[in-house]
């Protein structure tokens, strides 16, 4: 990971649709922004300030900030073996934040279990998600993750993967950007989950970009 690293400073846009099982009730909630943050809890670094959900605080090293939806969200219906259906949509920005090259590591879109906690040691390519970037308690863990630096465990920099908790944060399917993530630039991203056929896609669009559009699929069992 970079050892000095300028954080980056972003903000979200989310949206989230949800077939909850199992009642088959269509769950939504909608944050156009987060002047109205009621059920976001931001954790470590990360701070809601005039609507901007900031996810680090301007330090230049080892800054780590969660922010999560603290109602629990049913995924998985153990007594029916049934997965559950969702798509979620959210826009967000990275800027660097002085004239250091090298910049940040980036940041992570992440489904947890309940009560789900930043470990220690996860600043950097870890992302909040890994002590050291190797497997922990975190079991039951899938993230998105958007990746602004190039690191030993990486197939490249400026790049979107999905992250499973297997052994650590490699990720088993990887994508290149093409165009900076790191500019300030508005990205779009949709994530989409099929139970049906167990496919987990994520759809990433940068607007100055055309064409816009770059998708990433990888098969995924839900068992939470």
């Amino acid at each position: 990971m970079s050892s000095i690293n300028l954080t980056c400073s972003l903000w979200l846009l989310w949206v989230l649709s949800l077939l909850y099982l199992p009642q088959l009730h269509a769950l939504n909630f909608n944050y156009p922004d987060f002047r109205d943050s009621n059920g976001i809890v931001p954790s470590g670094q990360a701070n809601i300030t005039e609507g901007i959900l900031r996810l680090t605080n301007g330090s230049p090293i080892t800054t780590v900030g969660r922010a999560v939806y603290d109602i629990q969200v049913l995924l998985w219906d153990n007594s029916t073996g049934k997965a559950a259906d969702f798509t979620t949509t959210f826009d967000f920005s990275i800027k660097k934040m002085g004239s250091d090259p090298i910049g940040g590591d980036g940041l992570a879109f992440f489904l947890a279990k309940n009560g789900s906690q930043a470990p220690e040691k996860s600043h950097g390519g870890c992302f909040g998600l890994f002590t050291n970037c190797t497997f922990n308690s975190a079991d039951g863990l899938v993230a998105v993750e958007f990746d602004t630096f190039r690191n030993t465990y990486d197939q490249g920099s400026n790049h979107f993967g999905i992250d499973i908790d297997i052994d650590s944060i490699y990720s088993p399917r990887t994508k290149e950007v093409a165009g900076p993530l790191t500019d300030g630039s508005r990205i779009h991203v949709m994530i989409h989950y099929d139970s049906s056929t167990s496919n987990f896609s994520v759809t990433l669009s940068l607007r100055i970009i055309h064409p816009p559009l770059m998708t990433m699929k990888l098969f995924i069992i839900f068992g939470l």
